[in-house]
């Protein structure tokens, strides 16, 4: 999973779950 973090740094996997996790 390094490609995320060139691809999208704000939109890495980690980031996304933690912030579902507190979105929803």
């Amino acid at each position: 999973a390094e490609y995320w973090s060139v691809c999208m740094p704000a939109f890495s996997p980690d980031l996304v779950n933690r912030e579902e996790n507190s979105g929803s």
